[in-house]
C-alpha cells in the first residue's frame, strides 16, 4: 500500500523504494527510519537540493511519531487513574510476564534452535538469562 502511494504518483521510483526497503529490512529496529529514507528521496526528486533532503526527511520522521505523541500525552491522565486499579494492576503484572515468556519462545525456537543450531538449548538459555 505504501509502495502504490509513493511510486504511483510518481515521487521516487521503484528502484529506489526497494532499496530502502531492503535496506530497512535488514537493520535491526523498527521499520519507522523508512519513513526518513522515503521522505529524504522524496524531498531530493522533487527540488534536487540538500535543504529539501533533510526537511522532507525531517517532515516524514515527524509524521510517524507525532500521533503516538499526541495519543501518549492526551492519554496520560487516564493511565494514571487506570494503574491506581488494584484489577488493572494485576492485568499488566499478568501481561508483563505474557510477553516476557512470549520473548523467551521466540528466542528458543526460532533462534537458538534454527539460527543459531544450538544442541543444548537449556544451557544456552541459561546463559543468555544469566547475562
Amino acid at each position: 500500500m505504501l509502495q502504490t502511494e509513493v511510486v504511483g504518483p510518481g515521487w521516487l521510483s521503484n528502484d529506489q523504494f526497494l532499496a530502502g526497503y531492503g535496506v530497512t529490512q535488514a537493520m535491526p529496529g523498527p521499520i519507522f527510519t523508512f519513513s526518513s529514507y522515503l521522505g529524504a528521496v522524496i524531498g531530493a526528486n522533487l527540488t534536487n537540493t540538500w535543504s529539501a533532503f533533510f526537511s522532507y526527511a525531517g517532515m516524514a520522521l515527524l509524521g510517524v511519531f507525532m500521533p503516538s505523541f499526541g495519543l501518549v500525552a492526551a492519554l496520560m491522565p487516564l493511565w494514571d487513574r487506570l494503574r491506581a486499579a488494584p484489577r488493572i494492576r494485576q492485568a499488566l503484572m499478568g501481561i508483563n510476564a505474557t510477553v516476557i515468556g512470549l520473548l523467551l519462545a521466540a528466542l528458543y525456537q526460532p533462534v537458538l534452535t534454527k539460527a543459531l543450531a544450538v544442541e543444548q538449548p537449556a544451557q544456552a538459555i541459561s546463559l543468555v538469562l544469566g547475562c
